[in-house]
This record gives structure tokens, sequence and C-alpha cells, in this order.
């Protein structure tokens, strides 16, 4: 945020000010008070503020304290301090509690968050350029600044919804003064000196006006930076003003910004080819300031005459050199999975209340934004996906512009959209995915969650919604993939047919699937994912003893995920890329610790759950299985992989000595289409242990079609159980005569 203007307008008044717009701050007799060191203080005063209206004590002590033996007698003490910072020499109390309520009175009080409330309810196509300028200054950083609270998990999302409700209120004043001030000027009323004078005053057109309104939409770009629209005002102002060379400029390095968030720029440099002048002739090119860089060296240039922004790369300093290859672009010219990857926005959840519970928006309202976020950054750190940023989807929202509008300007693949209903049996949200190039609704569910504890009930089914969509989105994307002959393939499309080939989980498939993503990796070798692939294949040669050398394909496996977190160490793929390898060389506790890093860095990736559930299942703690395997379940409830998420909840109930269970668990296993040898065998030797001898002889018979030579040899080297649980397995393959 930037720091405070020096001209505040109506919000630095004489009389009592509250600022909550910035560091809180109060003002009276022209002097700054200090604030309590209490920062329950300081949350009560924001909150009381906000809200405007009589709050009940249990509100105030739910969202404020969660623990302390006698949270009342903290909350006096907390309005004992209010008061003394409030009520100054005036004699009468601003803090009053009646009948079981608290409502802080700021009559008389001006409140800059309530100064740019009142702009934008008379409305701010009808408020004239003071009243617009003065709600801008207004702001001196975010809501409540530096306010943090811990172990309040209710005031934490209570005051994550206001900051991202005061910023896009921030979004749309700041969008109001830029189309204003481009109103003011094709009128002919922009001051001389880059201000903008009074109604009917005349003043110069072109370059002052022009940085008055630059000076407002470098303001806008800061909130939010992802805003097409903003982008595409940006460079027509600077092509207004001859500057070329600067817009040019300005295109490679948001581009270069759009790729570093997982931003798809394409949308952008559409604009600016939309946009440029046309080619000059050639002996104008040859002198314009445009033709060299900031080392005086010639630069390439674009047809307009200035230098490329698609060979240009801005390095520290803001100087600029030649790139090896243009943005979004492999070293070989193919589009790099950066690029080719798709684009997901996740629109703000609609709601729909059935109650209040005393905050300053239904719980639903606020639930709802958080959600929204939540999914969003969950969908981000699964690293799938390019994800619209939540600025981004939400400044839109604040233009009242339909889901459909918001996808084209945004240029998203996929759109996530939804209702949030809060009633008195829970939380019920219903989802969508649209994919935009038909405007298809591809998968649609219903969540739900039990009233009680709303932090909880927004975490799992954030954690729910974003593991469904990233689902859908790689089914979706496996399935274009095979649209293309495998010689045009993309590097993020080889990826993904590679992936389709791979979970057939047999021998010829498997080699299939390594074929292409030895494609995918010479297409991007910067691409973390088909690295990991590649290592899931060797993975697989060593545990299905397909290679010949089990050995040498664990080494292989291991190599492919060095690679992989060589090419992203944040990618939670790579690291279970990394834990599978190190599993195959008996190194439990090192892949146990890299499973632990991949859910720490995408709490939803399911596979990251499922690899914890198996090897926890065979060596580690059998009730951790458990839960992990039930985690990866609810995560990803039609997985590719889901016959070894229900193996490995049989793997935990045998070692837990639940033999009725673990037989349950595995014949479930064994029934998924694509279950190999391996689980048919769990099932085989479990279910004579439960008594049911007639179905493992059936299970051991599909073992013989496949692996006619399938011995309890096999099945112990592809596993790594402990010793109990070897003599147990054992048990149960010799009642059905397998040696």
């Amino acid at each position: 945020m930037e720091s405070r203007p020096p001209h505040a307008g109506p919000c630095a008044l004489t009389r009592p000010s509250l600022r909550l717009l910035g560091p809180i701050e109060w003002r009276a007799g022209g002097q700054v008070i200090a604030l309590p060191a209490s920062r329950k203080v300081r949350a009560l005063l924001a909150f009381l503020a906000v809200t405007a209206r009589p709050i009940e004590r249990s509100r105030l002590i739910g969202l404020l304290w969660d623990g302390p033996a006698d949270p009342r007698s903290e909350l006096r003490w907390c309005l004992s301090r209010l008061r003394a910072l409030t009520d100054g020499s005036s004699g009468a109390s601003r803090v009053r509690v009646a009948g079981g309520t608290v409502e802080l009175d700021l009559a008389g009080v001006d409140v800059d968050a309530r100064a740019v409330q009142s702009t934008l309810d008379a409305g701010l196509e009808t408020v004239g350029w003071p009243a617009l300028r003065a709600a801008a200054d207004c702001y001196g950083g975010e809501f409540a600044e530096g306010l943090a609270l811990d172990r309040c998990p209710e005031f934490d999302v209570w005051l994550e919804a206001e900051r991202l409700a005061w910023r896009e209120r921030h979004v749309r004043v700041l969008a109001r003064l830029v189309a204003f001030s481009g109103e003011r000027g094709e009128r002919g009323e922009l001051g001389g000196r880059g201000e903008l004078g009074g109604p009917g005053e005349p003043g110069e057109r072109g370059e002052p006006g022009e940085s008055e309104r630059r000076t407002w939409l470098a303001r806008l770009l800061a909130l939010a930076p992802y805003d097409i629209d903003a982008h595409r005002q940006w460079l027509e102002s600077l092509l207004r003003s001859r500057r070329i060379d600067e817009a040019g400029q300005h295109v490679a390095q948001a581009s270069r910004s759009f790729e570093t968030a997982g931003i798809d720029p394409t949308p952008l440099r559409q604009i600016w080819r939309s946009l440029r002048p046309p080619r000059p002739p050639a002996a104008s090119r040859s002198s314009s300031p445009a033709a060299f860089d900031a080392t005086g060296d010639a630069a390439p240039m674009t047809e307009d005459g200035a230098a490329d922004e698609s060979s240009i790369a801005w390095q520290p300093g803001g100087t600029v050199a030649a790139a090896d290859a243009p943005p979004g672009e492999s070293a070989a010219g193919a589009p790099s999975a950066q690029q080719s990857r798709p684009t997901i926005a996740v629109m703000p959840f609609s709601v729909q209340a059935g109650r209040t519970d005393g905050l300053p928006e239904s719980w639903a309202a606020i639930a709802g934004q958080a959600l929204t976020r939540d999914v969003i950054r969950r969908l981000s750190r699964l690293r799938m996906a390019a994800v619209f940023a939540a600025a981004s989807v939400f400044a839109l929202q604040g233009r009242d512009i339909s889901i459909v509008e918001a996808a084209r300007l945004l240029g998203a693949d996929y759109v996530v959209n939804g209702m949030l209903v809060d009633g008195t049996n829970g939380l019920r949200v219903d989802v969508e995915l649209v994919e935009t190039q038909r405007w298809q609704a591809v998968w649609a569910e219903r969540f739900e969650h039990p009233p009680g504890d709303w932090g909880a009930a927004v975490d799992a089914i954030g954690s729910s919604v974003a593991a469904a969509v990233a689902g859908e989105v790689e089914l979706l994307e496996r399935e274009r993939a095979f649209g293309h002959d495998t010689a045009s393939l993309t590097a993020w499309q080889a990826h993904h047919r590679a992936l389709w080939h791979l979970y057939r989980f047999d021998r010829r498939e498997n080699a299939r699937a390594r074929a292409l993503f030895e494609q995918a990796v010479r297409l991007d070798p910067g691409f973390a994912r088909p690295h990991a692939g590649l290592s899931f294949t060797h993975w697989q040669d060593a545990f299905q003893n397909w290679g010949g050398d089990p050995r040498a394909s664990a080494r292989r496996a291991l190599d492919s995920a060095l690679d992989a977190l060589r090419a992203d160490e944040r990618d939670p793929g790579a690291h279970c890329s990394l834990a599978r390898a190190v599993w195959l060389q008996g190194r439990q506790d090192e892949a146990a610790e890299a499973l632990q890093r991949s859910v720490a860095l995408s709490p939803s990736y399911a596979f990251a759950h499922y690899m914890l559930s198996f090897v926890h299942g065979q060596a580690g703690d059998p009730r951790s299985a458990a839960a992990a395997s039930d985690m990866s379940r609810r995560l990803s409830p039609y997985d590719p992989l889901l016959f070894g998420m229900l193996a490995t909840r049989g793997m935990a109930e045998a070692r837990l000595g639940r033999v009725d269970a673990a037989a349950d668990w595995a014949v479930r296993a064994a029934g998924c289409a694509n279950a190999h040898a391996h689980i048919h065998a769990l099932a085989a030797f479990l279910l004579p242990l439960a008594g049911r001898h007639d179905e493992a002889e059936l299970w051991l018979a599909t073992i013989r079609r496949s692996r006619p030579s399938y011995r309890f040899a096999d099945f112990r080297a592809a596993y790594r159980f402990e010793p109990d649980a070897i003599a147990l397995f054992r048990d149960g393959a010799a009642r059905i005569g397998v040696d």
C-alpha cells in the first residue's frame, strides 16, 4: 500500500477523527492520541466502529476470545480502555452498554471509512471530482493495517473479509477517477499542470491531462496488478502521449509478472498487438530512440519501431537486456507448459443467508468471501493450472459485470462459481465448473457442513472444492490432449496424455506413458510434473518388476524425482516423486518427511495424502495411515488411484487386527477397474483370514490370468511390511495354497 497522502481531504479535520484505512489512529484536539497497547482493544475499536450498531456481548466474546477462564472480565477491561481512549474530556461516554449489548457511538467523529462509504452510497457516477479525490485520499493503507490477533479464527476471517471489501471499494473509487479524468480530458477540462480544474474551467489537453490520469491508473494497477482492463487503459494513455517504447516495455514487464503469478499473459499481449501503431518508414525507425536499449546497444524492434517486448527482459534496476526466448516460450521455440496450462477464475461465491449472527455482514457473506479466497489459494498451491489472483476477481465483482464478461476480460479457460447458503441446518455450497470455450457446465457438486465451527466449515469445504475442481480440470485436459497429433503436442499436452496411459497400470501402457513424459521434458525441461511422471514410470517398473532390474529402475526413479525438484521445488508432486523413490530404497522415514513437505505445500493434494497412507500402512502408524487414506478419498473420491487409497485403508485395518474390516476394504480396492495384481493379492490373502475362502479363490484366479507364476515372494518384495504384518499375510496366502 502507498503511504498516506499529505492532502487527506475530509479525513483530516480538527474535530475527533478515527482512521481505519491504514494503521488505526485516533485524533482529538488536533493531536494523535496514543492507542492502548492491547491488540484486543484495537480490534474491538475497529469492529465496533465498522458495525455501527449494538453488538451482543456473547458475539464479542466469541469473536475475540478463545480460551480465557473469564472472558467477560477481559471484555469489561477492554471496554474500560476503549472508554478512556474515546471519551476524552467530553464527559459523555461513547461506549454504551445496555441489555447485554455493546455499541460505540461515534457521532461527531470523522471516520475515514464512513466518509468513503458515504461517497459510494451517493453513487460514484454522480459525485463530483472533489468527492472522488477526497475518497481516494482517505486510503492510507489497508483496513486496520498491522492489526493481528493470535488464536482468534473468527476475528481473522472477519478482518480478512473487511480488508478485502475495503480494497475492492478502493479499486472502485480509483477506477471511477480514471474514467472521470478521461471524460474531462476529452472535454478539454484538464488543468495545465496535470491537475483537474473545476467544472467548466478550460484547460490544456494532452500530456498534462494524461499525466494526471496515469497517476490514478498507477494506483489502480498497484491494487489490481492483473486487471487486464487497467493495463489496456495504461497502454492507451502511453500511446496517446507517443511513449511507444515505454508501452512496449510495460507489456514485457507485466507479461513476466503475470507468468510468475501463474496467469496467462496472452490477453495482455493481444491487447498490445491491437493498440500499437503501424510500422513507421525505415528512415524514421533507424533514428528512433526505441531502437536502443538501456546500454545504448541496438535492441530488437517490433513492426511499430519500438523495442520488441517479446525479446527484452527486465533486470534489477530496470535495465533491459535481450532474452534467450520470447516470454512464454521454451528455448526450442515451442510454447512452454506455463503458457499452455489452463487458466482458472474462481469467481466470488454468491450468498443466500438464512440467518445472521451480529457480524457487520451476515455470517454467510463473510464465509463466502473467505471461501472464495481459500479455494483460490488451494488451487494455486496445487500448481496444476494458472489461477487468477483474488484481487482480480473481486475487482471485477465490484464492477457488477456478468460471469461471462468477467471470464472474457480475464481470458479464463475455466470458471468456478457457486452459491453459499447459511441456514439453520448448517452450511451448504453449490459449486459449478464451466468450460468457457463452449460455455458448458462440465461439473457441479453440492458440499455441506453441519452447524457449529464455521471456520472449520470453510476450511473443509474449501479443501474439497479445490481438490474436486483440480481433478475435473486435469481430466478434461487429458481428454483434450487426445485431440492433437503426438508430434504436435505441447509439453502440457504431452504430459496429460502420458497420465492417461500411466493410470492404466499396465506394462505396455507404462512404456507409452514414459515416452510421452520424455517428450514433454524435451519440450520444456523446466516443467516439473513430467519429470515427476517419468519418475513414476520407473517406480512402477521397480514395484511391479516390469523392467527386469528393480534396482536400476529405482535409481532412475530417484534421478527423475530430483530433476522434478530442480525444476520446481515448491511443486507438491515433485516432493511426492521423491518420497516414492526413496521408499523404494527402504528409506521410510525420508519418504514420510518428503510427503509431509508435499502436504504442507498443498494440503488439498490428494495424492500426497494417499502416499502417506501407503507408507504408514506398511511400516508406520496404522491409525495415521487410516486417517490419511480417508482424507485422500474425501479430497478425490473418483481418483484414478482410488484402488490404492482403498487398499491402504485395508492394510491399516489389518495391522490393527481388524481382519474383517481389512478384507472388506481390500475387496473394494480389488474391484476397481485399474487395480493391478498386488491389489488383487491383498484381497486374496486377507479374505481367508476373515473366513471368506470362496471369494479368496476367485481373486486368486484373477491373479493367475494376468500373472500365472505369481507367488507370495512377489507380494513381499513389492511392499515394505513389518515382520508381524508379513506373518499375517503369509498365513492368509498359505490358506489358499500360495507359497
